[in-house]
């Protein structure tokens, strides 16, 4: 299953680079990278291992303080050879053991499922402000569709197991914040919104994601809350 992803990847970047979307084929790229690499630090297997990230059954809540986090080490068949009929566990960051019974992985589904519900209205508003605007749009568009393609795929398959630690948020937000960045072109009135600074848009550079601005010598990078000022025109000089 772990090739269908890949060679669903490969679409999806060949695709691209048909339209010549450079920028966003690498973008779609780093997220196949991502997902990939989720997917080998986290290959199913059976039983618990060091690292993985754990929960208390709920069945053993009454009896059990709640608790959840990562396993530090196991005791598995060597522990049983010696007579016993359970794995001991040990989380990182508590002082006492667990039998291994008593644990379960983190559901990932919990993880992702509530995110992809918050975002899809987003989403939706976000593709319907676009459907009357030019062929750059339609462009995003596809970046877009093609990416969610590409999570959804790997979700439905099963390839993005624990540990997660917001993996998913963190590829949206990037390609979020690469597509808001076509918006804006030289010569824009714009402004950093954590830092203050405003300024107009001297010369862009998509591909390594920095901007220059008139009168402001060098170059500002990665550049998250840059927006084009509201309600004026761009300054032209």
């Amino acid at each position: 299953m772990r090739k269908l992803l890949i060679d669903e990847g490969k679409q999806v970047l060949k695709s691209l680079k048909a339209e010549y979307m450079h920028h966003e084929a690498e973008i779609v790229a780093s997220l196949v990278e991502e997902i990939e690499d989720e997917y080998r630090k986290s290959s199913v297997r059976s039983n618990l291992k060091k690292g993985d990230a754990v929960v208390m059954h709920s069945c053993m809540e009454a009896s059990l303080p709640k608790y959840s986090g990562r396993i530090w080490t196991c005791r598995t068949d060597a522990f049983r050879s010696k007579g016993h009929d359970y794995d001991t566990v040990f989380l990182e960051g508590f002082s006492g053991s667990f039998s291994a019974e008593f644990l379960q992985k983190v559901d990932v589904s919990a993880i992702i499922e509530p995110f992809i519900d918050s975002t899809a209205g987003e989403l939706a508003a976000s593709e319907r402000s676009w459907r009357e605007k030019s062929e750059e749009n339609r462009r995003l568009r596809f970046v877009l569709e093609e990416t969610r393609s590409v999570l959804g795929n790997a979700y439905e398959l099963g390839y993005l197991h624990t540990p997660f630690e917001g993996a998913v948020e963190r590829i949206l937000d990037r390609i979020e914040q690469a597509l808001k960045g076509r918006w804006l072109k030289v010569g824009d009135s714009v402004s950093i919104l954590s830092s203050g600074i405003k300024g107009v848009l001297a010369d862009i550079q998509y591909e390594h994601d920095r901007y220059q601005f008139k009168h402001i010598s060098g170059w500002m990078y990665g550049i998250s809350d840059l927006v084009v000022k509201e309600g004026e025109a761009a300054c032209q000089e």
